[in-house]
């Protein structure tokens, strides 16, 4: 008995994608494979498919504009809805395959993002530039204004007050939400655990719940793919988030001018890991003597 495949490809054009970022329109193909294993009678000449696997690969080429940054300046951000700090530097169009390999770079123009929240934003007209390497956010924001656009100083962002303190612990609640927060490294390794521990389990234990005649392990390793990619992804982000919270809290208390003791007064009303990142923040404060009202 001898054992013969025979294996035939497809490929066809498939839909338009819309990648996330770039809004530019990137043809996806599909790759269509449909491999067959035939068991061969050498007495009679005659074959029977014992086994056939029909599977679809997405091959998807998608693009997004990055800022590539190169200095500092002042600008307004919609999302935060005030004037602040901004990163400028090159808009650069890259494209990846499957959203993971590089394939091109290319300069498409300049990008402005809010240096606090990530979101576009609009350089003032007459705001000067800073070089990256001349400017940190432990600096103090008030510092960048007065080198970028000092007519404006007064405009400098301040949270002394309970409806500022509150817009700002919403943005970092906002942040800190699972869907907000990046668990691809988690969701990658859950889902690689996941489907070693899946296929061990269907290799000696008999008694694995999977029952096919053909594909058993091949079945186990998906099941493992996707029950460990989101327990990985949740992990992550459970993990994640209060650690988070604490970093941009921390950076609020040294980049602006923060009232503590409202802070610390209205934090009680929001969720643990806001909570716990400002009384961290805090002690911080206390213990390293951060000045949050000497950025003036």
């Amino acid at each position: 008995m001898a054992l013969h495949a025979d294996f035939k490809l497809r490929l066809e054009p498939g839909k338009m994608l819309f990648p996330a970022e770039a809004g530019k329109l990137i043809e996806t193909q599909f790759l269509y494979a449909r491999q067959q294993f035939r068991l061969k009678d050498n007495s009679s000449g005659e074959s029977q498919i014992v086994q056939q696997l029909d599977c679809k690969m997405i091959v998807g080429i998608t693009s997004r504009i990055v800022l590539e940054q190169t200095h500092w300046s002042v600008g307004y951000c919609e999302f935060c809805d005030r004037v602040d700090a901004i990163r400028y530097g090159d808009a650069v169009e890259k494209t990846y395959l499957n959203d993971l390999i590089p394939m091109s770079a290319q300069k498409v123009g300049y990008k402005c993002q809010c240096e606090w929240c990530g979101s576009a934003a609009s350089r003032l007209p007459d705001a000067k530039l800073v070089r990256i390497k001349n400017w940190n956010y432990t600096d103090g924001v008030f510092w960048l204004f007065q080198q970028c656009a000092p007519q404006i100083a007064f405009q400098v962002p301040q949270f002394d007050s309970e409806e500022t303190i509150r817009k700002l612990l919403n943005s970092v609640k906002k942040r800190t939400k699972i869907k907000n927060l990046s668990i691809r490294t988690g969701a990658i390794l859950g889902a690689v655990l996941g489907a070693i521990l899946l296929l061990l389990i269907s290799l000696f234990n008999r008694d694995f719940p999977v029952q096919v005649e053909h594909g058993r392990e091949a079945l186990a390793i998906g099941i493992g793919l996707v029950l460990g990619s989101i327990s990985g992804a949740v992990g992550e982000a459970i993990i994640r988030a209060p650690i988070v919270a604490r970093r941009l809290i921390i950076r609020a208390i040294k980049k602006y001018h923060v009232d503590s003791s409202i802070l610390e007064e209205i934090a009680g009303s929001y969720p643990r890991r806001i909570k716990n990142a400002v009384k961290y923040a805090l002690k911080l404060e206390r213990e390293w003597e951060i000045d949050s009202f000497g950025k003036r």
